[in-house]
C-alpha cells in the first residue's frame, strides 16, 4: 500500500529497512507514518535521524544503549513509536487526550483495552460525542500504536508499553502525573461499569 501512495526508490527503502533492523514492528509504524503525513521517504529518513539523535542525547545522560541487537532493535522501535507519538501529540482537536491515553496504556493490560478507559481519560470530551471517541480511535489505529480488537476494545504492542515505560520513567514528575490519571481513569471505567467505589 505505501508504494502506491509515496513515492520512494528501492536505496531509499533498504536503507530504511536497515536502519530499523528489519523489525515488522518498526517497519509497520514507519510505513503508518508515511501513509498518515504524505511525507516522502527520503524526509522520514532525515526526520528519523533526527529523532534518533535526540533520543540518544537523552540516553547519554541516565542509561546507555547498549551493544546488543535486543538493544538496537528495541531502539529503533523506540525511535519509531517516538515518532508516531509526537505525531498523535500535535493533533490539534485530540492530541491532549489522545496522548494522555496512550501514556495511561502503558501501565495496564496490552490486550482488551476498553474503549471506556479512553473516555474516562478526558470525560468532558466524550459525555455526548461519540465521534470524537472513533475520531482518536482512527488516530491511535492509523499511526500504528493500536490494533482495535473489536468495536469496543484496543490492543497496544507489549514492546511500545514498554518503551513508552521506559521513556516516562525517566521524568519522575510526569511518571507521578501519568500514575495517577490511570488510577483515576480505572477507577472511572470500574464505577461506570458498576462495581463498588
Amino acid at each position: 500500500k505505501v508504494k502506491d501512495e509515496i513515492e520512494f526508490s528501492t536505496k531509499e527503502a533498504a536503507f530504511l529497512a536497515r536502519k530499523l533492523g528489519h523489525l515488522p514492528l518498526a517497519l509497520e509504524q514507519a510505513a503508518a507514518y508515511l501513509l498518515f503525513t504524505k511525507c516522502s521517504l527520503k524526509d522520514y529518513i532525515a526526520t528519523y535521524k533526527k529523532q534518533c539523535m535526540k533520543l540518544l542525547k537523552r540516553r547519554k545522560v541516565t542509561r546507555p544503549l547498549g551493544d546488543d541487537k535486543s538493544a538496537s532493535q528495541r531502539f529503533a522501535v523506540h525511535t519509531t513509536w517516538q515518532m508516531n507519538f509526537d505525531r498523535i501529540a500535535t493533533h490539534e482537536e485530540f492530541g491532549t487526550c489522545a496522548s494522555l491515553f496512550v501514556q495511561v496504556t502503558a501501565f495496564v493490560a496490552s490486550e482488551k483495552i476498553p474503549f471506556a478507559l479512553l473516555r474516562a481519560t478526558d470525560v468532558d470530551l466524550f459525555e455526548n460525542d461519540l465521534t470524537a471517541l472513533r475520531s482518536i480511535v482512527s488516530l491511535l489505529t492509523e499511526l500504528s500504536l493500536f490494533r482495535e480488537e473489536s468495536s469496543k476494545r484496543l490492543s497496544v504492542h507489549r514492546l511500545v508499553q514498554s518503551v513508552l515505560r521506559d521513556s516516562i520513567r525517566l521524568q519522575p514528575e510526569k511518571l507521578c502525573l501519568i500514575l495517577m490519571s490511570a488510577v483515576n481513569a480505572l477507577v472511572s471505567c470500574m464505577q461506570a461499569n458498576g462495581m463498588p467505589r
